[in-house]
């Protein structure tokens, strides 16, 4: 399914250094920034281009998203829960028998 809305879009025409360069930059600029809404503004960049310039369809890319989803709804007790000794130095915790 992928491939054929990748083969249909506009942007198939595009080369593919240039739709790697954006994707690497989109990724460093996530990776090194300090604040949550960096990320977030990739991923409104990166919709809107997916929606408007590829015209993808919304049903479909919402569906697409689905498997991302899964995994960070997998993922999510085990970066919400952490076990130490010590007291972290932000977040909040709760401290059970010592731990």
């Amino acid at each position: 399914m992928i491939d054929r809305y990748a083969y249909a879009s506009p942007l198939a025409r595009r080369h593919p250094a240039e739709k790697g360069v954006l994707v690497l930059l989109a990724c460093a600029a996530c990776l090194v920034a300090r604040s949550w809404w960096v990320p977030f503004l990739v991923f409104i960049l990166m919709m809107a281009l997916t929606l408007g310039a590829a015209r993808t369809p919304l049903r479909v890319y919402l569906r697409l998203l689905l498997a991302p989803a899964f995994f960070l709804l997998a993922g999510l007790p085990a970066v919400a829960l952490s076990v130490s000794a010590g007291l972290p130095q932000e977040g909040y915790w709760v401290e059970i028998g010592g731990v």
